[in-house]
């Protein structure tokens, strides 16, 4: 078999050589060396294998043999099963004329592949009206759709659309209009095939024709409101906008929709299109025009793979917290002596979490489910057991029996959906909330899938992103930390500062479906059995408090290392989440309450975190009423520099906090609590089923901890500007350095004051992350002002037209269009949730509620700060999405411009009532005592802010 294989590829070889004239042959060999053998050669190799009296002569060892396997590729899988496709394969021409091009059409649809086995040919431009019979222009085995031109169009010659669906993809077709306007020419039609996958159920297609004489918007509102209808009617179905557009284009107006055509359509030009709300739906490739149309034709080759594909099964433990074993808990906690839990704090902690946990292992059942990703909530057990029926009949070709589980089957699902809806809406009516929003995000496929970074060895990943995440604690301080505590004696007090009803208080308030920490208690038992437990716990939190004192189990954390990106390569692609035992956050909850009350009036007036009565829209207010007061000025600007720290939490040093904490006055005894909360922490990362060795460090406070945003701000409190051009303006650790500028003085100055926060970060051991730090510069110019860029150790920093500062995309000349614009396709995401639970008959009141609940609050996000400087364009995107809401819900949404002025009327009242807030000062009374004294404007955009339109809309209210 071998000396046969060996005489096939010589005679193969040498007969193309000869063939060809080629005079040699290179071969790249296996250390990438060329070596070339003359005809002579292989002749003599060929002779010589085809001589019987003497052996075949081997190849030399340079030459292997190609081993033959199976093609991949999206064409090779398409090519086995064309007419059970993901989704469908479309081809997309500008043909220019049907009629004189339907005898080459019948001959590709007859002898080439690519046109037979297509599910849809989409031709646009076909010339065709009502005069030309259909059977001119029909295809074998394919059903025609026209759109022919009309007189309503416009147009004498030109124009025309039509969709050929393959007979043996799909029967069931569905025409829901046609459109002939001189703008634009479209028909949508909706396809229930004989295979989908199970997420999908219909396809919608739209086919367009845009001239290059109409006008482009008028067009692209027009197919947005189409496609909004339709995605309305199926909000579960792939819905696709494809063909030839010209200077139309469909981004401002579809922004969640995706374009799959990246090649040439016509000569250079990409003019046909395809849309998608479907990510990654196709891959485009381009062919040969039909005839003599100047428009390639597309193929669009469907990459898509199903969930079930995509996704593997999880396989998880469910615990059944059924009321009588909640009770039977209950019942078993209470009548425990916890007397006998004696000896070290450690000890007492370690047996009562044991004990805790027997408890629960013992009265609350458990069972293990398998969910398949493609699965329907609302598949009962009954049904899965009817379709298994319906599958054995199948096989048994018992027709009579099958046709009965058909209509049995359709039935139960029906009666299902109604049941899940009901469901649905008698928790939305008791707002129970959480279980409502639960269901919405499993109906709409919303839960999230970390993708972490594939390893042939996970403990090796874990145990490398434990390293990295603890790679701050290089500089042992622990002797210095020793030495200032000496000087803080401790004094213990006689009575705990909390009750128990505060213990119990903090445990009934905790969220039920929270993770366990470390301890393995579920937030669920401390919730329900905070009655039972709040005496223990009260005895343990204040043994803690008064030797301040952590058991080393509350101070574990195990890590979950949340993925940046969707698919993370390197450490530093993770955010190291930690999850610490609930009863501990608990007690921190308690410590924080006795800690405000000392530190609250020495805070930084611009830290705006952990502050009563303040939010991120204060924090946005501040920085823009300074950027726009400043810029009414002519040839002022000021430039923004937003700062990025590399583990801002992780980098807090023991030492410096120590001496911070005392600086504000804060106890010894919450000093020394402090100190050894933060010191001797076990640290685990888990992936998975995979957990890390242990590491322990000293340095930084976790992520995820109540106390942890608290101490950095406290940390950072003396990281304040003495210059009056520069404020720092703070959220925990999200920080702006705004610099007003308006010469070479300030300039310097403002380069002063950067240089004197990278000094001061380097001495608090702070990382600044240069190549994340971005600058704004903002003025109102035409041209941009002549501006130094900032440099940090030596970098520089990058600047950009646009930041995200907060959740508000900041511009650099404060018009805020591109945070409209990406408001836009964030609400047209969570507008799917509203589409699907309609298509169940939710009742619209319930609809509206969900609607001001997601859908509202992401429209009128900070819009005290924005949305009376937008321009009318931009303010009309977002009215015109609340209106598209109201069409779906079928009952009007409150108007965005009056939910922006009780917004802003409410922000206003709590800023004027906050002596020690920075805007407050702009809220003076006039002498009558009645009436606020209105700001002093030179410029309209400076007029529509915040501050001058909040002072006006609070005067009209008195």
């Amino acid at each position: 078999m071998r000396n046969l294989s060996t005489l096939i590829v010589i005679t193969l070889i040498t007969s193309w050589i000869i063939h060809n004239n080629n005079l040699a042959l290179a071969l790249l060999t296996s250390d990438q060396k060329l070596l070339t053998y003359s005809r002579a050669d292989l002749l003599q190799l060929r002779s010589s294998a085809l001589c019987q009296q003497k052996p075949p002569v081997a190849l030399p060892p340079e030459i292997k043999l190609r081993r033959r396997g199976r093609r991949g590729g999206v064409r090779t899988r398409l090519r086995k099963r064309p007419f059970r496709p993901p989704l469908p394969s479309i081809i997309l021409a500008n043909v220019r004329s049907l009629r004189n091009k339907m005898d080459l059409l019948h001959a590709k649809c007859s002898m080439e592949r690519g046109y037979k086995d297509a599910c849809i040919i989409v031709l646009t431009e076909t010339w065709l009206d009502e005069e030309v019979p259909e059977s001119e222009v029909s295809l074998d085995h394919f059903t025609i759709l026209r759109a022919d031109r009309t007189h309503q169009s416009g147009k004498v010659r030109g124009g025309g659309i039509c969709i050929y669906v393959n007979n043996r993809w799909c029967d069931n077709i569905k025409i829901h209009n046609r459109i002939c306007t001189p703008d634009v020419e479209m028909m949508t039609v909706s396809l229930r095939p004989f295979h989908l996958p199970r997420e999908f159920q219909t396809v919608v297609v739209t086919c367009v024709y845009i001239c290059p004489s109409a006008n482009a918007r008028v067009a692209a509102e027009l197919v947005a409101d189409n496609a909004n209808t339709m995605l309305a009617a199926y909000p579960e179905a792939p819905a696709f906008i494809l063909g030839d557009f010209n200077n139309c284009r469909l981004n401002d107006v579809l922004p969640s929709f995706h374009q799959f055509v990246d090649v040439p359509t016509r000569k250079e030009n990409t003019l046909d299109l395809c849309y998608g709300n479907v990510a990654g739906a196709y891959t485009a490739r381009a062919f040969p025009p039909l005839g003599f149309s100047d428009h390639n034709v597309i193929f669009l080759l469907p990459q898509y793979k199903p969930k079930l594909k995509r996704i593997k099964p999880t396989i998880y433990s469910a615990t059944l917290w059924s009321e009588d074993a909640i009770e039977q808990l209950q019942g078993s906690l209470a009548c425990t002596d916890w007397g006998i839990f004696q000896g070290t704090l450690d000890e007492r902690v370690s047996t009562i979490t044991d004990y805790i946990k027997f408890c629960i292992h013992t009265t609350i059942p458990t069972r293990t489910v398998k969910r398949y990703p493609n699965s329907k909530p609302w598949i009962t057990p009954h049904i899965k057991y009817a379709l298994k029926e319906k599958r054995a009949a199948f096989k048994k070709k018992d027709w009579v029996t099958l046709k009965i589980l058909n209509r049995q089957i359709k039935n139960d699902i029906i009666k299902a959906k109604m049941q899940y809806k009901n469901k649905l809406e008698q928790e939305f009516s008791n707002m129970n909330t959480k279980q409502a929003f639960q269901k919405i995000k499993k109906l709409t496929g919303q839960e999230q899938n970390h993708h972490h970074q594939s390893s042939p060895d996970p403990l090796y990943l874990a145990n490398t992103l434990n390293s990295f995440f603890n790679r701050f604690d290089t500089n042992d301080h622990t002797p210095t930390c020793e030495e200032l505590l000496r000087t803080l004696p401790i004094h213990e007090p006689q009575h705990p500062p909390f009750t128990e009803e505060d213990v119990q208080w903090q445990l009934a308030r905790c969220k039920a479906g929270k993770a366990p920490g470390p301890d393995g208690i579920p937030a669920k038992v401390l919730k329900c059995c905070a009655m039972e437990l709040s005496s223990i716990f009260h005895s343990i939190f204040w043994e803690s408090y008064r030797t301040a004192t952590i058991p080393t189990l509350w101070k574990t954390s195990t890590i979950t290392p949340v993925p940046k990106k969707p698919h993370p390569s390197e450490p530093n692609h993770y955010r190291p989440v930690a999850l610490t035992p609930i009863v501990m956050k608990c007690m921190e909850k308690i410590i924080l309450q006795l800690i405000l009350p000392t530190v609250s009036t020495q805070l930084d007036p611009y830290q705006f975190a952990y502050r009563p009565k303040r939010g991120t829209e204060d924090a946005v207010a501040c920085l823009l009423h300074s950027l726009l007061h400043h810029l009414q000025t002519p040839h002022n600007f000021a430039s923004v520099l937003f700062v990025d720290f590399s583990s801002a939490f992780n980098t807090i040093q023991r030492h410096l906090l120590i001496k911070k904490l005392q600086h504000l006055n804060v106890t010894p005894l919450l000093i020394h609590w402090i100190n050894n909360f933060l010191s001797s922490r076990p640290q685990t990362v888990k992936i998975g089923t995979t957990t890390s060795s242990t590491i322990i460090t000293n340095t930084g406070a976790p992520q995820g901890c109540v106390l942890s945003p608290f101490l950095y701000t406290l940390y950072t409190n003396d990281c304040q500007s003495s210059l009056s051009n520069t404020t720092y303006y703070k959220y925990a650790d999200d920080t702006a350095i705004v610099g007003l500028l308006k010469d070479n003085s300030s300039i310097t100055a403002y380069h002063q004051s950067i240089t004197d926060f990278t000094l001061w970060c380097s001495d608090n051991y702070l990382q600044l992350n240069t190549g994340k730090t971005k600058e704004l510069v903002i003025h109102a110019s035409k041209s941009p002002p002549g501006f130094t860029h900032i440099t940090i150790h030596g970098q520089p920093v990058e600047q950009v037209s646009t930041f995200k500062y907060l959740g508000l995309t900041i511009d650099n000349k404060l018009n805020f269009n591109e945070h409209v614009t990406i408001t836009q396709k964030r609400a047209q995401q969570r507008l799917y949730a509203i589409r699907k639970l309609r298509s169940l008959h939710v009742a619209p009141h319930l609809l509206l509620l969900l609607y001001k609940s997601i859908i509202q609050p992401l429209l009128l996000y900070c819009s005290p700060c924005f949305f009376t400087t937008l321009s009318v364009t931009s303010k009309n995107k977002l009215i015109k999405f609340s209106h598209l809401a109201s069409k779906i819900i079928q009952l009007s949404t409150p108007s965005l411009t009056d939910a922006n002025d009780t917004a802003t009327t409410r922000l206003a009242r709590t800023i004027a009532s906050s002596p020690d807030h920075p805007l407050n000062r702009f809220f003076t009374l006039l002498p009558s005592g009645r009436r606020y004294r209105a700001l002093d404007w030179k410029k309209a955009h400076f007029k529509k802010s915040f501050v001058p339109s909040a002072i006006t809309a609070l005067n009209k209210l008195l």
